[in-house]
C-alpha cells in the first residue's frame, strides 16, 4: 500500500513515526471539524479487514462523517491522511 508506506516514511522528532489513520481517529477529527475537506471524497484508512481470505480496505468520508465503505485492496491511489500519536 503506497499510502501506508508514505505515512511510515514520516518520522516526527517529537511524536515519532506517522501511520495511516485508523477509523476512530478519522471519525473523531471529522466530527470536530478540525481537518479540512474530510467529507468531499473517499479517503483510505489504515483499517484492513480479512473476509474469507480477501483483504478489504476501509474508506470513509464521501459526503459525510458517517459514510463508510469496504473495498478490495488495490493499487489505485485513494486520498489518505497520516496520523501521529
Amino acid at each position: 500500500l503506497a499510502a501506508k508506506t508514505t505515512c511510515t516514511n514520516i518520522n516526527d522528532p517529537v511524536h515519532g513515526r506517522a501511520y495511516l489513520c485508523e477509523h476512530d481517529e478519522w471519525y473523531k477529527a471529522c466530527l470536530l471539524g478540525g481537518a479540512t475537506n474530510m467529507t468531499n471524497n473517499w479517503e483510505q484508512l489504515g483499517d484492513l479487514h480479512n473476509v474469507s481470505g480477501n483483504s478489504f480496505e476501509m474508506i470513509v468520508g464521501n459526503g459525510s462523517c458517517d459514510a463508510l465503505y469496504h473495498e478490495h485492496v488495490s493499487p489505485d491511489v485513494v486520498p489518505f491522511r497520516c496520523c501521529l500519536r
